[in-house]
């Protein structure tokens, strides 16, 4: 049931799952408990699918935004795309070669993306970008090398102001960047 549903076939993980517990039901709590936040789940994810497009269409972006790097994290905004790309490098950085770093971008009506100026960092990865719902700030992530390529992130937001540019960058609270984990 459970490689159906990551499969998608919803119904048909339902009905594995009933099976199960008509068979097997009450023999163990924890494993009912389970198929039931599964049965849930999957009733969820099939009342959500009445709201998506029948025939979605999938379209490559041609080679001013895909890249021979990575390229992630997009956010579209009225015609402006934002997004991150591993293609640049810290000119300063001591390891041999260079290791690459992440940028924000955009690209308006799909043309060439160019460099956010504010909120990327020079040296530092700056990636994720999302925004708020009314759109008046903008969240990312600020990330660093700590060791080899090991990286460390932590988020922020900067408010947009009415003429579209940015304020001044402000660190989310310590309770969600905390100094023992990551925060993407």
């Amino acid at each position: 049931g459970i490689v159906l549903q990551s499969k998608g076939q919803y119904r048909e993980c339902n009905e594995m799952l009933n099976l199960y517990l008509s068979e097997h039901g009450g023999e163990d709590e924890y494993k009912d408990q389970r198929v039931l936040k599964e049965i849930s789940a999957n009733n969820w994810a099939l009342d959500r699918m009445k709201y998506a497009p029948e025939d979605p269409k999938i379209e490559r972006l041609d080679e001013g935004i895909n890249t021979p790097y990575s390229e992630f994290g997009s956010y579209v905004l009225n015609d402006t795309l934002y997004y991150s790309s591993l293609r640049f490098e810290n000119d300063k950085d001591k390891y041999t070669p260079k290791r690459p770093i992440s940028k924000i971008l955009i690209s308006v009506d799909t043309a060439e993306g160019m460099v956010l100026e504010s909120p990327n960092v020079e040296e530092l990865h700056t990636a994720h970008t999302t925004f708020s719902k009314e759109h008046d700030r903008i969240y990312y992530t600020i990330c660093e090398y700590i060791t080899g390529n090991e990286i460390r992130c932590d988020l922020y937001y900067r408010e947009v102001n009415a003429d579209g540019s940015f304020g001044m960058e402000v660190k989310l609270p310590a309770h969600i960047n905390n100094d023992s984990t990551t925060s993407t």
